[in-house]
């Protein structure tokens, strides 16, 4: 197996951040799934999946947006996400007792740190694309364009102290800056999957089990239209995945994959489908997705999307339900 370049440095040991995060305002609007749809009237369903809510996201803070992966609590108290421009973005979460998303809080933002405990000035080093919650409770995050994973100490009053490094993946030096990892989730082993969203491999995409110091390569199958762009682990070891496809004709497409194969020994990914959206219904850049469980023991699915800072798309936010039998 080829070693990385950087060995793992436990994140329990930075120093805290002198960067405090700040308020900042998120107005929220309530969606339904179809335009059309009586908001009163039974909640439609997608394969697999139920939906139960979806809120359009807007703040007057020009640092807010750009979102491309994110972690929810447990107890779906708040979701964290990173952002493409180097910003941890926190937004309050409440429920109803049966756990359907029923309102959004207050906002926090703070810049993500580099190794320095400095805020990184340029866009190649602050394009954060995932985030998953590794051992200790530890934030990791894939960054693209200067392709790396990075470690951040959980804190409960700060967003994040500075960055350590994780891993280092040379065969992604080789391909285009914005063609890194745009798939990351924690392992119950204490390893992590990463997944590229354009390093071709024969019939599908790279994708690395990374342990230490050590990756051990496999395929992610792709079909040519839709690309992964985020994971998520479930509570029972299980993990989705985000996928997203793009066209004139068609418009914003997305689906959640049930994803197997990462056990010893195997080489290529199995993936298989349990939910699409795609017009007429709601759709936009879906680029980050969360998971809780929910009151009756139900997978809760939170999907943002990543407007790109483009006056002409949203951020989304929706929450699906997968039942547990």
């Amino acid at each position: 197996m080829p070693r990385l370049g950087l060995a793992l440095v436990l994140a329990a040991g930075l120093s805290p951040s002198a960067f405090a995060a700040e308020a900042i305002e998120i107005a929220a609007e309530p969606l339904t799934l179809f335009a059309d749809a009586d908001r009163g009237a039974a909640l439609p369903r997608l394969g697999r999946l139920s939906f139960l809510a979806g809120f359009a996201l807007e703040s007057p803070d020009s640092r807010f947006g750009g979102l491309s992966g994110m972690v929810v609590e447990a107890d779906g108290s708040r979701l964290l996400a990173v952002s493409d421009s180097g910003w941890w973005i926190e937004i309050a979460l409440a429920h109803d007792q049966a756990g359907r998303l029923s309102a959004i809080g207050q906002g926090r933002i703070a810049p993500m740190l580099d190794e320095a405990g400095q805020q990184p000035r340029r866009k190649v080093d602050a394009d954060a694309e995932a985030l998953t919650r590794g051992d200790h409770g530890n934030l990791m995050v894939a960054f693209e364009q200067r392709h790396r994973v990075m470690a951040f100490r959980a804190d409960p009053d700060r967003l994040a102290g500075k960055a350590a490094p994780v891993a280092l993946i040379p065969a992604l030096d080789a391909g285009h800056r914005n063609r890194g990892i745009d798939a990351l989730a924690a392992l119950d082993s204490g390893a992590l999957l990463a997944v590229s969203q354009g390093l071709a491999r024969a019939d599908g995409l790279a994708a690395w089990i990374i342990a230490g110091s050590e990756t051990r390569e496999l395929v992610y199958p792709f079909d040519g239209a839709f690309e992964p762009s985020d994971l998520t682990g479930l509570a029972d070891g299980r993990l989705v995945a985000l996928e997203r496809a793009f066209s004139m004709f068609s418009g914003f497409r997305a689906r959640l994959m049930l994803v197997e194969g990462v056990a010893p020994g195997q080489t290529r990914l199995t993936l298989t489908e349990i939910g699409r959206i795609e017009a007429p219904m709601l759709t936009e850049n879906f680029e980050a997705l969360g998971a809780r469980l929910g009151p009756g023991g139900e997978v809760l699915f939170y999907l943002v999307s990543d407007d790109n800072h483009n006056p002409l798309q949203r951020t989304l936010l929706l929450q699906f339900a997968l039942p547990d039998k």
